[in-house]
């Protein structure tokens, strides 16, 4: 069976709201805010580090990953900080 290649937001939408994750229901309505962000991301996705902790936090939770998203996982969890400055 071909495994079609999913687009790193989808993948990362989908993963963060998998019920692998075993959310509450507090912690599934607050991820919902950084898929929101996450969806409204153009190019790149820039999140706060709280919210990038959040997603970190729930990968970690998750069993049963496989070969095919060992890039998307790094390219979350090794995820460079990038200083972002605030307009005048």
């Amino acid at each position: 069976m071909l495994q079609r290649e999913m687009d790193p937001k989808s993948w990362l939408r989908r993963y963060l709201t998998a019920p692998a994750a075993q959310h509450t229901a507090e912690e599934l309505l607050a991820v919902m805010d950084v898929v929101g962000k996450i969806r409204a991301a153009e190019d790149h996705v820039l999140l706060e580090e709280s919210d990038w902790k959040k997603c970190c936090g729930i990968l970690n939770k998750i069993r049963g990953y496989g070969l095919g998203d060992v890039e998307i996982v790094r390219r979350v969890l090794e995820a460079p900080k990038v200083e972002v400055a605030e307009e005048a």
